[in-house]
C-alpha cells in the first residue's frame, strides 16, 4: 500500500512538472509576438530574463507607429513551428532549411533539370551552366569511383612512408596502437564529444586529428574493419577530412556566387550539403536548430564530417610528384554563411554552464579547437541592402506571400523596437543577440548586419591573417580581381587568363526574381532608418579593419 501511494505521488509530480514545462514553454514563444499576449507573456518574459513585471510590461508597450501588422509574422512563427514551406523549395539556400542529405540531392538534380530555364522552383533564377557543373559532378564521381577502388588495393607510397617512420618498433611487434594518424573513432572522439542522441556534441573536448602530411586539405584515418585503407600491422582503415577552408558568410552578399565561381577551379571541389556548398552544422544542425524552430533533429559530428567523404575519395585518386613522394593539393571546403553571425547555440555548450554570453565559448572556439589552421572567408554588404535582399528573398520559402516595402518598413520599425528594449532589460548586448528566441521572433533578422559584434568573436580566436574580408561591392566590379585574390589566399596554383575569363563570364548564381523587382525598393524612410541603425556598428567595424571603405557612407 505505501509503496502504491509513493507511485501515485511520484506520477502526480512528474505530471505537474510536465504540465509547468509545457506552460512555461508556450508561453516563452508568444512573448515576442504582435504585442497582444497580455499578462501571460509578461510573466514570461520576466522569467526568461528575470526582471520585474513593470520592466516587462514596458517592454511589451510598443509604441504605435512601431506596431508590425499581423500578416508581418506567421502565427505559425509565434507557436514555434517553421512556417508551411513549398516542398520543391525546401533546400534552397536560404541560409540552410535543408532537412536532410536526401532532399539535397533531389535539390541537386532539379537544379540540373531546370538549368537551361534559367530558374530553381518560382521565381529563383540561377546561372544556366549547371549542366556544366553537373557533368564535372559526374567526371568527379567517376575519378572517385577509381580512387576508391585503388584505395582498396593499396595505400600510396608517400602514407605508407610517413606511417612507417612514425612508429617502427611498436610495427614490428605487431603493436599499431600508437602509429600515428590512425584514430580510433570512439576512444578519440565519440566517448569525448557524443553526450546523447537529443544533446549537442561537446567538440571542445573532442581530441583534435592530426593531419596527414602529404595532403594539402585536413585529412586523417579513422580505424575502421570495412575501411578499404589496409595499413602496416594489418589495421584497416577510412579516410575523413575536415573543409580546408570555411566561407562563414553573410548572407545575402554574394557567397553563393563566389562559391560556384571557386569551384571552378580543379583544386577545389564541393562537398554533400546544399548545393555542393552548406551544411550549417556548426551554426544551427548540431543544436537541432533551423531557421524559424529550435526542435529539429540534433545533427552529430559524423553526419557533418560525412558530407566531406565524396570530396576525400577525390583527393586520394588526385595526386602530384614533390620530389621522391606524392602530394595531394585538391581541396575541399565549407559554406554556411549562418556561421558568422549565429552563436544562439551557446548555452548548450557544456563549457558555457557557468559562464555569461560574454564570456562564452562560441562557434569560433569550436572551430578553432577542431581545426587552429582553418582558412577562412568572408563577404560582407551594405548592411541595409543586404537586409532588404534577405527580406524580399526568405518570401519565397513561406506559405503565404505578403511582402511589400511598407511591411518591410514596419518590420525593421519593429524589430529595432524589439531588439533595443531587449538590451534595456537585459543590460547586455550579446545576451541578446545570442538569444534564439529573439531570432526566431524578429520580424526582419537586423541583427545579421551588426558585423563588428560577430567579427570581433572571430579575431578572439583566429589571427587576421587567416580571414580573407571582402566587401560585396568591390567582388561585383572586379570579379577577375578577387577571384584571383582569394585562389592566391587559399594557395592554390594561378589560373590562365583564358581560365579566369571563363569563370568571370558565369552569369550571376542568384538574381532578383520578377516578383522581387515588382516590390520596388525600400522606401526612403526605410533607408535612412536602417543606415542611423547600423552606423555605429559600420564605424567600429571600418576602425576594426582599418578601412573606411566598411562605413559604406
Amino acid at each position: 500500500m505505501r509503496i502504491h501511494i509513493k507511485r501515485v505521488a511520484t506520477c502526480s509530480v512528474a505530471m505537474f512538472g510536465v504540465l509547468v514545462v509545457m506552460a512555461f514553454v508556450h508561453d516563452s514563444y508568444l512573448f515576442f509576438g504582435s504585442g497582444n499576449t497580455g499578462s501571460r507573456s509578461s510573466n514570461t518574459l520576466g522569467r526568461l530574463f528575470g526582471v520585474s513585471k513593470l520592466e516587462v510590461d514596458s517592454f511589451n508597450k510598443v509604441p504605435a507607429p512601431l506596431a508590425v501588422p499581423k500578416m508581418a509574422v506567421d502565427d505559425s512563427v509565434r507557436k514555434n513551428e517553421a512556417p508551411p514551406l513549398k516542398e520543391a523549395e525546401h533546400n534552397e539556400q536560404a541560409g540552410g532549411v535543408a532537412k536532410d542529405l536526401k532532399n539535397n540531392e533531389q535539390l541537386n538534380r532539379r537544379v540540373v533539370v531546370n538549368g537551361d530555364k534559367g530558374k530553381v522552383g518560382e521565381g529563383n533564377k540561377i546561372a544556366p551552366d549547371m549542366k556544366e557543373k553537373n557533368a564535372e559532378n559526374i567526371q568527379h564521381k567517376e575519378v572517385a569511383r577509381n580512387a576508391n577502388e585503388k584505395e582498396k588495393v593499396q595505400m600510396d607510397s608517400a602514407n605508407k612512408k610517413a606511417v612507417a617512420d612514425g612508429d617502427k618498433k611498436n610495427q614490428a611487434a605487431g603493436n599499431t596502437e600508437n602509429v600515428p594518424y590512425v584514430y580510433d573513432w570512439e576512444r578519440d572522439f565519440g566517448s569525448k564529444y557524443f553526450r546523447g542522441e537529443k544533446l549537442a556534441d561537446d567538440m571542445l573536448a573532442v581530441t583534435p586529428p592530426t593531419f596527414l602530411p602529404n595532403y594539402k586539405n585536413p585529412c586523417f584515418y579513422v580505424k575502421d574493419p570495412n575501411g578499404g585503407i589496409v595499413l602496416p600491422g594489418e589495421v584497416r582503415v577510412l579516410m575523413k577530412c575536415l573543409p580546408y577552408f570555411h566561407l562563414i558568410g553573410v548572407d545575402k552578399s554574394g557567397t553563393t556566387d563566389l562559391w560556384f565561381r571557386l569551384m571552378k577551379h580543379k583544386q577545389i571541389v564541393d562537398n554533400s550539403g546544399v548545393l555542393g556548398k552548406e551544411t550549417h552544422w556548426w551554426s544551427w544542425r548540431r543544436f537541432g536548430f533551423d531557421i524559424w524552430v529550435r526542435n529539429a533533429p540534433v545533427r552529430h559530428f559524423n553526419w557533418y564530417i560525412d558530407h566531406f567523404d565524396r570530396p576525400a575519395r577525390l583527393m586520394s585518386g588526385t595526386t602530384e610528384i614533390r620530389g621522391n613522394s606524392t602530394y595531394h593539393s585538391v581541396i575541399t571546403g565549407e559554406g554556411s554563411p549562418t556561421v558568422f553571425w549565429d552563436f544562439t547555440g551557446w548555452d548548450l555548450l557544456p563549457q558555457n554552464k557557468q559562464k555569461t554570453p560574454e564570456t562564452a565559448a562560441l562557434t569560433p572556439h569550436c572551430i578553432h579547437h577542431l581545426q587552429p589552421q582553418a582558412k577562412l572567408l568572408l563577404v560582407l554588404r551594405n548592411p541595409v541592402d543586404r537586409m532588404y535582399s534577405e527580406y524580399l528573398f526568405l518570401d519565397r520559402f513561406k506559405s503565404h506571400h505578403n511582402i511589400s516595402a511598407e511591411l518591410f518598413h514596419k518590420g525593421v520599425q519593429q524589430s529595432i523596437a524589439m531588439y533595443q528594449d531587449c538590451v534595456r532589460i537585459q543590460h547586455s548586448t550579446a545576451a541578446c543577440l545570442y538569444n534564439k528566441t529573439l531570432h526566431m521572433h524578429l520580424p526582419v533578422r537586423i541583427v545579421v548586419g551588426m558585423y563588428s559584434v560577430w567579427l570581433k568573436e572571430w579575431f578572439k580566436v583566429f589571427t587576421r591573417e587567416q580571414i580573407l574580408i571582402l566587401r560585396n561591392e568591390d567582388y561585383a566590379a572586379d570579379l577577375a580581381g578577387h577571384l584571383t585574390r582569394v585562389f592566391g589566399f587559399l594557395e592554390l596554383s594561378p589560373l590562365s587568363q583564358e581560365d579566369t575569363d571563363k569563370i568571370v563570364q558565369r552569369k550571376r548564381a542568384f538574381q532578383r526574381s520578377d516578383n522581387e523587382k515588382a516590390v520596388g525598393n525600400m522606401l526612403p524612410a526605410t533607408r535612412k532608418l536602417l543606415t542611423d541603425f547600423y552606423a555605429s556598428y559600420n564605424k567600429e567595424l571600418a576602425t576594426l579593419l582599418a578601412d573606411d571603405r566598411y562605413l559604406w557612407l
